[in-house]
């Protein structure tokens, strides 16, 4: 397994077990809050609803989540819910809001903007900066909801295996070798998150590198 543990507050990592720290990864549902703060910039920040109705909607959970807010399809990842969200996103806003947060989009299909498949690319340090700017601002428009949905993944969600006490999201990659690649974003403490870690566990799912977490 593969960690970096990363400061919030310093923009800075403080311990890395990442071998070729430069090589970017393809962390699959871990770009989902990035897409969707892109459609919220680009729809007066107002997250709609919809509708998951599992695999008829190409969704990974085959039952479906029902209908799901950003809040709930941050927890759950619902692959229906963002896909919905990229469909709906002009494609000059995306670049332009997550330059910002350090990392870039490639001009690709809503599958690839929601992190399924190996089309999306970023390194594991600009990741985990991306993901300290987007905790450090909860009272910027249209963040809250992002950081709320990671909180409740971790009581409920994909990182349920955490419980009360951090903020998460998880995805599952692309490994020509294996089923997979997990990577999951664990920061904490809830309230006023100081640290994160970026994990990627080999041939598990992003909800199983979660249990693998010690702090």
């Amino acid at each position: 397994m593969k960690q970096l543990l990363y400061s919030i507050a310093e923009r800075r990592i403080l311990r890395a077990e990442w071998p070729e720290m430069a090589a970017p990864v393809s962390p699959g549902s871990i770009v989902k809050p990035f897409t969707a703060l892109a459609y919220a910039e680009a729809h007066q920040y107002f997250y709609p609803d919809h509708f998951c109705r599992g695999a008829a909607d190409r969704c990974w959970w085959g039952r479906g989540h029902g209908k799901t807010g950003i809040r709930d399809a941050v927890a759950h990842s619902c692959n229906h819910y963002f896909r919905q969200l990229a469909r709906a996103l002009p494609p000059h806003v995306a670049p332009g809001l997550l330059a910002r947060f350090g990392i870039t989009v490639p001009e690709a299909d809503p599958d690839t903007q929601i992190g399924l498949g190996a089309g999306w690319r970023i390194p594991p340090e600009a990741l985990a900066g991306a993901y300290a700017e987007l905790l450090s601002r909860p009272a910027d428009p249209g963040i809250f909801p992002l950081i709320d949905g990671m909180r409740r993944a971790a009581r409920y969600g994909t990182a349920r295996a955490l419980g009360p006490g951090y903020l998460a999201k998880t995805g599952t990659g692309p490994n020509a070798k294996l089923d997979g690649d997990g990577y999951a974003v664990i920061a904490y403490p809830e309230a006023a998150p100081r640290e994160l870690v970026l994990l990627q566990a080999p041939g598990v799912t992003g909800a199983r590198a979660v249990s693998l977490f010690t702090r």
